[in-house]
């Protein structure tokens, strides 16, 4: 198990960390993969990897594969698109709320993303 301690107290999660997350969980290795796991178009995840903000139903989709709660991801996805400071708050409050029953999540964004600058890992 990883303890994650963040910096800045931001907890929200770049499109490409959370698909990789999918993959890995789910032994994909093509976009294509995680496209008909989805069920979705291979378009939009290419869409989404280039930056376009993943719906809510994909989140929805992803909380499921994932076993986590789907505000969790919403919540997390959200952050990462807010423009504004009040945004981000306001969705980091929320994701927050699941830094203790979310932690599974967290540990398996952290493998995912060890080289993010945000987080600090020990095992």
């Amino acid at each position: 198990m990883y303890t994650i301690i963040q910096k800045k107290e931001i907890f929200m999660i770049k499109n490409d960390d959370l698909l990789d997350l999918v993959m890995k969980k789910h032994g994909l290795t093509s976009d294509y993969q995680l496209a008909k796991l989805m069920d979705v178009s291979r378009q939009l995840i290419s869409s989404y990897r280039k930056g376009t903000a993943i719906s809510d139903y994909s989140c929805l989709k992803i909380a499921d594969l994932l076993n986590d709660d789907p505000l969790h991801i919403i919540a997390m996805v959200r952050a990462e698109r807010a423009n504004k400071p009040g945004e981000v708050e306001a969705w980091n409050k929320i994701v927050k709320k699941f830094k203790t029953s979310g932690q599974y999540i967290l540990c398996k964004i952290a493998n995912v993303i060890r080289s993010h600058n945000n987080c600090v890992i020990f095992a």
